[in-house]
């Protein structure tokens, strides 16, 4: 059982580390820079989850023994293909799905320009997947896992934090919607509290935070093209055709494969 004295230190280092990722994150707002046209100020919130993970790994006593550095690819070889897969056959699926029933179009799409786009952007997308996944990943979810919190509590602390962390650029990564801030921000929290629950899964079955950096990669490379000019929503029915994680159908089968992989997980333990 963890001494008194430790839970208290590692509480403290983790309201520190929310100040410090949301509060570098405000700070790089202020500096200035967009997903459009990046500056200091944008790359500041980018590395922000990294910054706060290593200060605190650093000088607050956190020490470097559960980051999840290794790989470990040995054993977690189908965790590495499920990482891959996970978010683009779910978003891929979406727009599918929504341009059957008439909740999206599809603007000028073509398998070879498509694949020109993510393959244009793979660099950046994954530098940004590495500078928040060892924040959230490698940071929160086993700095969370030591205080023996329910599996779902620790969840849902990581997806508000990683939400909150979003909202000095809000309004860029809302713009594939028509829908107010007042809509769109509660379902984007609860899309990062879903996708909470299957990256801590998958960072807790493999013991490695890389799983988590590829899938949040592929998620990137994915949803980011889709949202930018290949689909179109339909406006009043973003809510269900959305690839991205504030999409209902997004959220409702990150959950569900985050709950599968616990109750594997359990199951095995």
């Amino acid at each position: 059982m963890m001494k008194a004295e430790s839970r208290q230190r590692t509480i403290r280092n983790l309201v520190l580390f929310a100040v410090l990722a949301n509060g570098l994150g405000w700070l790089g707002k202020l500096l200035g820079g967009s997903p459009a046209e990046p500056g200091v100020g944008f790359l500041l919130w980018g590395a922000a989850p990294l910054l706060a993970c290593v200060l605190l790994r650093l000088f607050a006593g956190d020490g470097w023994s559960d980051l999840g550095i290794r790989p470990r690819f040995g054993v977690n070889v189908p965790w590495y293909v499920l990482s891959v897969l996970a978010y683009p056959v779910m978003m891929l699926s979406v727009v599918v799905v929504g341009v059957a029933l008439g909740w999206a179009t599809l603007s000028g799409f073509s398998v070879g320009a498509f694949v020109a786009s993510i393959g244009m952007a793979l660099v950046p997308y994954l530098l940004f997947a590495i500078l928040e996944e060892f924040g959230w990943r490698g940071y929160l979810v086993p700095r969370l896992g030591t205080l023996g919190l329910n599996f779902m509590l620790a969840h849902v602390i990581v997806g508000v934090i990683w939400a909150s962390w979003h909202l000095p650029f809000i309004t860029e990564i809302s713009h594939h919607t028509s829908e107010s801030l007042a809509v769109f921000i509660p379902r984007f929290y609860l899309g990062c509290i879903a996708g909470a629950i299957m990256y801590g899964e998958v960072r807790a079955i493999t013991g490695s935070v890389w799983p988590a950096v590829l899938m949040h990669w592929a998620g990137n490379a994915v949803a980011n093209p889709l949202m930018s000019g290949f689909a179109n929503l339909i406006p009043g029915r973003e809510p269900l055709s959305s690839p991205g994680i504030d999409g209902l159908l997004i959220l409702v089968a990150s959950a569900a494969i985050g709950l599968a992989l616990h109750r594997w997980r359990t199951s095995r333990t």
